[in-house]
């Protein structure tokens, strides 16, 4: 199978792209790794989709996340595509009428797409609208972590947390 992936320019992203990319690799995938700085023109992108069976987008800055005039990048290739939705649905709009743009697009999709999802409401509101949505930890490549052997003078608190409240 042919696997297209996005670089990020979020560490945290960028970072999960190279995991899920060596490991679908290691099970004998042929993965494209799409660096969009060096994207100038749409034609561009879709010579490098085109031959993807499936596009695995983990976050909402991706290429294929954007609004080109009257749709999103995602409707307009028709290739299949995995969601790796990490943060709210919404984490890049304030805008109600943006918010329910791309929600009425992936629901338009849906049937060429699958959702994977850290937060539990967004993943009852896609399926509640007929978007199929499973949940996900968390992808890191840290493994178990010992919380002793790491601990030094300059933490100021037991716990770390990134995300939302």
């Amino acid at each position: 199978m042919n696997i297209c992936f996005e670089r990020s320019g979020n560490a945290i992203y960028d970072r999960i792209v190279h995991t899920l990319f060596e490991g679908f690799e290691k099970f004998g995938h042929n993965c494209t790794l799409v660096e969009p700085t060096k994207i100038t023109n749409l034609v561009d992108l879709q010579k490098i989709y085109s031959k993807c069976d499936w596009i695995i987008i983990t976050n909402n800055n991706a290429w294929l996340s954007r609004k080109i005039e009257a749709a999103f990048l995602f409707e307009v290739f028709q290739n299949k595509i995995v969601f790796l939705h990490h943060d709210a649905l919404s984490h890049n709009s304030n805008d109600l009428n943006e918010i329910n743009e791309k929600v009425a697009a992936l629901i338009r999709i849906k049937d060429r797409s699958i959702h994977f999802s850290i937060e539990q409401g967004d993943m009852d509101a896609l399926n509640s609208l007929g978007v199929k949505c499973y949940p996900i930890a968390h992808i890191n490549t840290l493994g178990k972590v010992n919380i002793e052997k790491i601990k030094t003078s300059v933490m100021e608190f037991d716990l770390s947390f990134i995300g939302h409240v």
